[in-house]
C-alpha cells in the first residue's frame, strides 16, 4: 500500500497488524529524529523491520551485457 506521504508500506498479510503498527511508528519516529525521509518499509518481518530512504540507491542495477 502507499500511505498519504508516498511512502510504500509492505504489511504481508494481516497476521499480528497491532504489532506491525506499532513497528511502523516505531521506524517513522526514528527516521524522523534522524532526518531521514522514508520512500519504503517491509513490516513482514515484525521483530526486524526494514526501510529505504528517499536517498538510498536502487536495490539492483540492471545492465546490459556487452560483448567484447
Amino acid at each position: 500500500m502507499v500511505d498519504h506521504a508516498g511512502r510504500e508500506l509492505d504489511f504481508g498479510d494481516t497476521s499480528h497488524l497491532d504489532a506491525k503498527l506499532m513497528a511502523l511508528h516505531a521506524v517513522l519516529e526514528q527516521a524522523n529524529r534522524l532526518g531521514e525521509r522514508i520512500a519504503s518499509v517491509d513490516l513482514r518481518p515484525i521483530e526486524r523491520p526494514t526501510y529505504r530512504t528517499v536517498d538510498a540507491p536502487p536495490l539492483a542495477e540492471f545492465r546490459e551485457l556487452q560483448d567484447p
